[in-house]
This record gives C-alpha cells, structure tokens and sequence, in this order.
C-alpha cells in the first residue's frame, strides 16, 4: 500500500466513525422526544395534582348543598316539626324581594359568635311556632293589644317573648322592643325582619314560598 492510499483509509475510517456516532445521538433524541411527549399526554389525561373541579361540577354541588327535602329536618324547625318549606324557593325569593339590608339575616353576625347564637334562635322559634304567620310583633306580644304590650313586658305573652328579648340588648323596655322590632342590626331585630319579608313579600302576598315554613 502507497502512503497515499494509506493516509485515505484512515480518512474514510474516521468518516464512518463519526457517521455512526450522529447515526446513535439522533435515535437518543427520538427515543427522549417520544417518552416526554408521552408523559406529558398521561400527565394531562390525569389531570394536574390540585387543579379546580370543573365549572359544571362546583355548580351542581352548590345546588345540591342549597336543595331541601319537604319532611325532611331543619335546623329552624325544632322538636318534631319537619321543613315544609322548599328551601331554595324561599331562599330565592328572600334575594329577590326583600329589602337588601334585610337578606343576610343571622349571617350578618360573625359564625360562632353570641349575636349569631341569638339571632338564629329566634328565627327558630318564629318558625317553629309559627307565629311570623300574624306578623313579627305577634311574636313578642301575643295576644296583648299592642299598646298595653308596650306599656310593660308583663302584658306580652308572644309565643318567642323570652328569645326575642334575650336577642335585644339589655334594659330594652317592651316599648323599646317593639318599636325596634324590625331593626336588623340587632340580633332579634335581623331575625324579625327576615320573618316579615317571609310573611309580607314570600307568604300570602306571593307564592307562598317561605310560609309555612315548619310542620305545625
């Protein structure tokens, strides 16, 4: 062999080496590109870890917390009286037709705290009673006429008096009670007042939607 043709063997080795070594660095890169487009399609199938239910989903869930069964029980119903009320036709027209101060209710007052304990208890005993049916003053007067109910808490004899004067502040006189029956800044008064949209824009006056709202 020449040093000419000697010196082209050498040539045509090296070419081929570096052919086959392109040849395995781009079946690498293949074989990398296709596994990662894999797992990113199994990690999307998946879903990613803590990604929000869809939109249909939290609102059918809201729906069914916000739905109540007829019969069934009631936190405002006490004792045996049973929700006869549908709920979410009473809640919705409480949005639509009551004066806005007047729509939370108890939920104006913090969770947990006294006025919210207050508050819903009258709200209880007005519904469990029934005596929001004759209007919220009924429920701390009774049967006494409404002048001699202010002229002494001993004439009233509603069936809610004592709740409903535990829920107003202390050394309200019955007159002073009566007169801010409907006041929604106070415990009783936000109870009440949610009573008289029940009765006045959710009851007789309407489709009867809030009233009656507890087995009697």
């Amino acid at each position: 062999m020449s040093r000419r043709d000697g010196t082209y063997a050498r040539w045509a080795l090296g070419a081929l080496a570096g052919s086959l070594l392109v040849l395995g660095c781009s079946k690498h890169e293949s074989s990398s590109t296709g596994t990662s487009a894999e797992s990113t399609s199994k990690a999307e199938a998946a879903g990613a870890p803590g990604k929000p239910a869809p939109a249909d989903s939290v609102h059918t869930e809201a729906a069914q917390s916000a739905a109540a069964t007829a019969g069934g029980p009631d936190r405002f119903c006490e004792g045996t009286r049973r929700l006869v009320a549908d709920k979410a036709a009473c809640l919705a027209c409480e949005q639509a037709k009551c004066d806005t101060p007047v729509v939370p209710g108890c939920n104006r007052f913090p969770a947990g705290s006294a006025e919210r304990s207050k508050c819903e208890d009258v709200l209880a005993c007005i519904r469990t009673t029934g005596c929001i049916n004759r209007g919220n003053v009924m429920c701390y007067c009774g049967d006494a006429d409404v002048v001699a109910c202010k002229s002494g808490a001993a004439n009233a004899n509603g069936a809610c008096k004592a709740r409903i004067t535990a829920a107003f502040p202390g050394g309200y006189s019955s007159a002073k009670i009566v007169d801010e029956i409907g006041t929604y800044t106070i415990p009783g008064g936000a109870a009440l007042a949610l009573g008289e949209c029940d009765l006045v824009r959710c009851g007789e006056q309407s489709a009867r939607e809030c009233l009656p709202y507890c087995s009697r």
